[in-house]
């Protein structure tokens, strides 16, 4: 039997609050910034959450599912996308590499993270370890490379410290 966060992300069972993978792709960006327990299901990773114990942990079968199934890196690139909007960023696919850059509502979406010690940071972190560990690399790193031009041009906005996680994240 699948692990619940394969389930989750075909779309064949629902997080531990009963909310389906599709449901959250849909949600207000209010929503998203309300809720806390849903980013460990649209980025799991292989160690504990210590804001959501219920969150699923990843095992080796769960990310050897990811490195070979197409569908499931499709979804999880639509996550990404998800919360790259509510971020204030957007994605540019070229004929070699991923970047990301601001959206057209950048001011606002930002406005709401780039602050000292914002728990977004945090989720930030997760989401680009999750991509490496799920055969994402290449958008982690775009993603790194954002928040690190971000964090340079809100120079002591951001901390060091949270700067320090994202490089190694």
């Amino acid at each position: 039997m699948p692990s619940p966060i394969l389930r989750f992300y075909r779309h064949q069972g629902p997080d531990h609050a009963g909310r389906m993978l599709a449901e959250i792709w849909h949600w207000p960006h209010a929503q998203l910034e309300a809720q806390h327990d849903f980013i460990q299901w649209l980025f799991p990773l292989d160690e504990p959450s210590g804001a959501n114990a219920q969150a699923p942990l990843l095992t080796e079968e769960d990310i050897a599912h990811w490195h070979h199934d197409p569908m499931l890196r499709m979804y999880l690139r639509r996550s990404f996308e998800k919360l790259l909007d509510f971020y204030g960023f957007t994605i540019v696919n070229t004929s070699n590499h991923a970047r990301i850059i601001a959206s057209s509502n950048a001011s606002a979406r930002q406005a709401l993270w780039i602050t000292p010690n914002n728990h977004n940071h945090l989720r930030l972190t997760r989401i680009m370890k999750s991509l490496r560990l799920l055969g994402e690399a290449e958008l982690a790193d775009a993603l790194r490379t954002a928040l690190e031009q971000i964090a340079a041009q809100h120079d002591g906005t951001i901390g060091e410290e949270t700067v320090r996680y994202w490089r190694e994240a």
